[in-house]
């Protein structure tokens, strides 16, 4: 039987990162077609769909300086630009996929007293 987390439950390298917003984790299966894809003179669409590949956005409510930097440190690590995601796929399944990142913003102006930052959203692309 598969194991079974909560959406909330992700993690980078094993390592467990903050909760995300609720409802701030966005799965996308992006289709990578072949490189002679395109239309026709007619404008028939012609290529060969070669992959799906996964984006996972994942937005965070606010959080305190650790935590941002922690997920700073994760996603911006040029040492190693390339990380095992563990998320919860949208069949409800425990899955890990090999991504690299987006850059992460923080917004200054959502940077309040006490170090808390909120707006946190980042792009984990598959490999």
């Amino acid at each position: 039987m598969p194991e079974t987390l909560t959406v909330y439950e992700l993690s980078i390298d094993g390592v467990a990162l903050p909760r995300p917003l609720r409802d701030g984790v966005t799965i996308t299966d992006e289709k990578v077609w072949s490189s002679n894809t395109g239309r026709t003179a007619s404008a028939k669409m012609v290529g060969t769909l070669i992959a799906i590949k996964t984006t996972i956005v994942i937005s965070w409510p606010s959080l305190t300086g650790a935590e941002a930097a922690l997920i700073r440190q994760m996603v911006c690590n040029t040492a190693h630009p390339f990380r095992v995601l563990r998320f919860v796929d949208v069949a409800g399944t425990v899955t890990e996929k090999t991504v690299y990142f987006s850059s992460p913003s923080f917004p200054v102006r959502t940077i309040r007293h006490g170090g808390r930052i909120s707006g946190l959203t980042v792009n984990c692309i598959e490999q």
